[in-house]
């Protein structure tokens, strides 16, 4: 299992926003419908995972720092995202 890792700050407001945090995002990596897209273009390379919790499609974006997942956000998907996601 890989070693997750995020901002309290940025979990926090996560929590806020979406009502989710990184620390339950972190849970869904093992989520048998899960599927990996690379995300936009930053300074970093970053990357989405999308999987479904209660009945809602999630994108959970993070980049890999030392051999650590870092967590950035987690969200529901946008429209597009969820068409993506369907089409493959």
């Amino acid at each position: 299992m890989p070693e997750f890792e995020y901002d309290e700050q940025k979990n926090f407001a996560n929590w806020l926003k979406h009502g989710v945090s990184l620390a339950d995002a972190a849970g869904w990596w093992h989520h048998a419908d899960r599927k990996f897209f690379p995300s936009r273009f930053t300074a970093e390379s970053r990357h989405a995972l999308f999987t479904h919790h209660q009945g809602t499609l999630w994108a959970v974006v993070f980049t890999l720092r030392e051999g650590k997942v870092r967590l950035i956000s987690a969200r529901p998907a946008s429209r597009e995202e969820r068409a993506d996601y369907y089409r493959r």
